[in-house]
């Protein structure tokens, strides 16, 4: 359950509450029955339940005001109970201006996303009104999809997913091939951890027939599935919540903002006094794709900091790995492409690495890579119109040795 519960049938009500509460960074939850608000309030991480007395089901008289009191005051947690829209002895109804149920949350509560992580989710591509969506997904019954490329931060959102729903343990399972953690319908139960989000990493192979397995288990034990992926969902997978993230180079305006958190988060990491980037180092930033999106950037930040010890940082004052990185070059748009060729090569080499049994005739690492060799070969000569010589100059190697390639890969076949 959610750090905060709305007991109300009263869907306006509702959807007023959660959003004020929301923005504020607040895990919220709702009930509309007496079983379930008795089942929130006995929960860890129920700290303020908002109770509807005017809702009928949730209408009770006599002492029941100073029942559901002695019954959060016996609870480990000592949660609170406060009145909307009425009052129930000894409740008093609460006044809903806006700062007054705020300021209560966030004394008796706490945000389940700290306004530094809510600026950082800002600058990820969620949007710029993220727990809004963020919570949607969390309250979803679909298991939760994570589009994007690499780097982008699919684990952070997922975790912040996993906070607006009400926290619980979250796991990464990363090994789908370890049948044993999965095997029962206990399985996920048999961890230990209690309920949570169950994270899965599915550019790291996991097989369609397993993430099925996984979702299904999770399901009957209460668990949300969020997954991160790189590439589309493939048809066969289920109903899913999507939500994509977009890359940093389609986001230029986010860039400036979001490498100034970085900074300022670094530095402060560090010990260090504050520091800016000269124009030209600005120059330098904008105008690098970064391929590899947040995650590059942030380590472009914190190895920059680590390294130079000065108020202004001009393009003069880089290490020269750090420049080579982020300078201009005329194959810019070829290692674009290369990035982009990398991610969409991904899972068909992990496919490749699944099928193959040791023993044979040829070595993985060289299966692998014939199979991209071949049509490397077959495009440069395309280029050069059968030109062995140019073919040569443009992969960078000797006639000699392109002939070698050439004969056993597209004459003499893979050997």
């Amino acid at each position: 359950m959610a750090q905060i519960v709305i007991a109300t049938l009263d869907e306006t009500l509702r959807e007023g509450l959660s959003t004020q509460l929301l923005e504020g960074g607040h895990a919220v939850g709702s009930v509309s029955t007496w079983p379930r608000l008795v089942e929130a309030l006995a929960q860890r991480d129920t700290r303020l339940v908002l109770l509807d007395v005017q809702s009928e089901p949730l209408t009770l008289s006599g002492k029941a005001g100073e029942v559901l009191l002695g019954l959060a005051a016996t609870l480990p947690t000592n949660p609170q109970v406060r009145a909307v829209r009425g009052s129930l002895e000894p409740l008093e109804e609460l006044a809903l201006q806006r700062h007054t149920l705020t300021s209560l949350a966030r004394r008796l509560a706490g945000p389940a996303v700290p306004k530094d992580e809510l600026r950082l989710l800002q600058l990820l591509g969620v949007g710029p009104r993220p727990l809004g969506a963020l919570a949607k997904l969390a309250r979803s019954p679909l298991p939760v999809c994570l589009l994007g490329e690499r780097g982008t931060g699919k684990m952070r959102v997922a975790q912040a997913i996993h906070r607006l729903g009400g926290g619980g343990s979250f796991i990464t399972l990363k090994t789908p091939g370890a049948r044993s953690t999965l095997e029962g319908d206990a399985a996920v139960a048999d961890s230990g951890a209690g309920r949570g989000t169950l994270y899965l990493p599915l550019q790291d192979g996991w097989p369609l027939e397993q993430v099925l397995d996984v979702c299904r288990r999770a399901g009957r034990q209460g668990w949300r599935v969020v997954a991160g992926t790189r590439q589309p969902l493939p048809k066969g997978v289920g109903q899913w919540a999507l939500l994509r993230l977009r890359p940093l180079r389609e986001r230029p305006d986010e860039l400036h903002k979001l490498t100034l958190y970085y900074i300022d988060l670094h530095r402060k990491a560090l010990g260090l006094p504050r520091r800016r980037l000269g124009k030209g180092t600005w120059a330098l930033v904008e105008s690098y794709r970064w391929p590899r999106n947040a995650r590059e950037l942030e380590t472009f930040v914190v190895s920059m900091l680590s390294v130079v010890d000065r108020a202004l940082i001009l393009p003069r004052h880089l290490p020269a790995e750090l420049r080579r990185l982020v300078a201009p070059s005329t194959d810019a748009a070829a290692v674009g492409a290369a990035a982009a060729f990398e991610d969409l090569v991904d899972a068909p080499i992990r496919r490749v690495v699944d099928l193959y049994e040791p023993g044979g005739d040829l070595t993985l690492h060289r299966l692998v890579l014939d199979g991209a060799e071949r049509p490397l070969l077959r495009a440069v000569l395309a280029r050069t119109g059968g030109n062995r010589k140019s073919a040569a100059a443009l992969l960078g190697m000797s006639r000699n040795t392109l002939k070698a390639h050439e004969e056993r890969l597209l004459r003499g076949g893979t050997g």
